[in-house]
Formats: structure tokens, C-alpha cells, sequence
């Protein structure tokens, strides 16, 4: 398919070959010498066209090469410009030597500031960058505006949310990283980690309240997570409610028993109080998990 728009073209060639031969194109006797001419038209195209063709091939050895090449052509496109974006990305997480990595990253950053100077509202070249800047180089305070811009191009764009907040964490903003993870949550009102890293930035801040508050939504909208219920357990035993908390972390292995670390609070839990039916059910559970 992607060589579909060339058909037009290939016809009209074909068409002013004849023209210039002066074969009548509907007829059904085949000239000698007008099929020369024809042929020898043909040729004039073919020969450079092929051996233009043999050059092009070492070009597609792989993609940064292919791209590489045709780039400076296309400093205006915003579209090609985030594909050896992408591709660079794409390549430095198989590169091993930290150094080339980052190069490649600081490339790709650079194609995705030529996308955005293009067409500034290219919400997704914006959180692309932001990633990079937040993941991979560490440097949220570069990644903080990209992920701002996004959103100016893109109030729907979702993920932009969401690394939005994650940048607010970093930097301690308890205030507007709930907000930015709640504007999350409108979207996708069932990611049971999002109230997750929402209950602790309230806990941690000291309002218990509002921590208490989005549990209980995270319970109710995403039941068949174990982190609602891991997130309980922490709430409750700072209370010293070591009941309920107890009740919370063995519904949350109920969800997901593949958690060695909880299945060793268990065990020691149930051991200390003497439950040793108990205390060996989750010995053996966490020993399963850990093969």
C-alpha cells in the first residue's frame, strides 16, 4: 500500500511514452520500429530509475540509516520528525553504553523540539518529550512544561495527566499532584494504582481523612485489585487497628497471592499469635511465589 500513490504516476509515464512513440496505444499490431522507440524510451527511464533504486537499498539497512538520510528533507514535517523521534527512543533502550544511550535520547529530544516548533500544539510530541526528560534523563524540571504544554494542546490527552502529577510528586507538590492524578481518574476511573499513589501522598501529608476517602473509592472502583486492600491494611495499622489491617492484607493476597513480602507479614503474624495453621499456610504460599 504505500507504494499505491506511485501507480498514477507509473501510468502516466507509460502513456507519454507511447505519445512521444507515436503507437497508437489501442492497436493491435505491434510495429517493429516504433517498438524500438518505445523500448528505447523505456529505457532512458528504467536504467537511472534502477540504478537510483540499487543506491537507495543500502539506505535500508535499518531505520535510523533510512531516516537519517531523508530527515534534513523533511525539517518541516511534523510527522516525520516524531518518527526519528520515536526511533531513537526505540533504539536507546537497546543501547548498552550509557553514553551513546543518552546521545540518542538528547537526539530524540531535539526532533521532537523541531516537531513542536512546527505545529506547537502537537500534544503528543510534547508528552513524548516530557517522558524522556521525567524517565530517562531525569530531569523533571525540563519534563514539567512539556507535560503543561500537552495539556494546552490536548485537554483530552489522558497519559499527559498523569505524568503531569507524577512530576507535582517529585517535586513534593502534594496539592496539585492529587489533582492532576483526580483529573487522571475521570479518565480511567478504575486504575487501582493511580488511588494508590493519591492515598499515600494524603497519608504521608498527614490528611487521613482524604487518604481514608480515596480507599474507599479505589475499593469500590477497582475491586479485583489487592492494592485498595494492601493500602487498607497500612491505614488501619496506623490506627493500631491490627485487626482490620489483618482482614485487609489477607483480602488483598485473596486478589493476588503472587506477593512474598505480605505472605512473610502474615506468616510471622499468625505465628506470634500462635496460628500455626495459619503461619504455615502463608509460609507455604510465599515459598510458592517465590519459585
Amino acid at each position: 500500500m504505500a507504494y499505491a500513490p506511485s501507480l498514477a504516476f507509473c501510468i502516466v509515464a507509460a502513456m507519454l511514452i507511447f505519445r512521444l512513440s507515436k503507437f497508437p496505444i489501442d492497436s493491435s499490431v505491434m510495429q517493429k520500429k516504433i517498438f524500438k522507440k518505445v523500448f528505447l524510451l523505456s529505457m532512458i527511464l528504467l536504467i537511472p530509475f534502477s540504478i537510483k533504486t540499487i543506491s537507495r537499498n543500502f539506505l535500508w539497512k535499518d531505520p535510523i540509516t533510512l531516516f537519517s538520510h531523508d530527515i534534513p528533507y523533511l525539517k518541516k514535517s511534523v510527522k516525520a520528525n516524531d518518527l526519528m523521534a520515536s526511533t531513537l527512543v526505540d533504539e536507546s533502550n537497546k543501547e548498552k553504553n550509557p553514553i551513546k544511550k543518552e546521545k540518542q535520547l538528547r537526539d530524540a529530544v531535539g526532533y521532537y523540539k523541531t516537531a513542536v516548533a512546527n505545529y506547537d500544539e502537537y500534544a503528543i510530541g510534547w508528552n513524548n518529550m516530557g517522558i524522556i526528560y521525567f524517565e530517562h534523563l531525569n530531569e523533571p524540571d525540563s519534563a514539567l512544561p512539556c507535560f503543561q504544554k500537552a495539556l494546552a494542546g490536548d485537554s483530552t490527552l489522558k497519559i499527559a495527566y498523569f505524568n503531569l502529577a507524577r512530576c507535582y510528586e517529585v517535586f513534593n507538590d502534594a496539592k496539585n499532584a492529587c489533582k492532576f492524578y483526580d483529573k487522571y481518574l475521570k479518565w480511567d476511573s478504575t486504575n487501582a494504582k493511580v488511588y494508590s499513589y493519591i492515598t499515600k501522598i494524603y497519608f504521608l501529608n498527614g490528611d487521613f481523612n482524604s487518604a481514608q476517602y480515596y480507599n474507599r473509592l479505589a475499593i469500590q472502583n477497582a475491586p479485583n485489585s489487592e492494592d485498595p486492600y494492601i493500602d487498607k491494611g497500612y491505614l488501619m495499622m496506623s490506627l493500631r487497628d491490627t485487626v482490620s489491617a489483618i482482614v485487609a492484607f489477607e483480602t488483598a493476597i485473596e486478589k493476588n497471592s503472587k506477593n512474598p513480602k505480605l505472605c512473610s507479614f502474615l506468616e510471622n503474624y499468625f505465628r506470634k499469635k500462635g496460628n500455626t495453621t495459619r503461619a504455615a499456610y502463608y509460609k507455604d504460599l510465599g515459598n510458592k511465589t517465590i519459585k
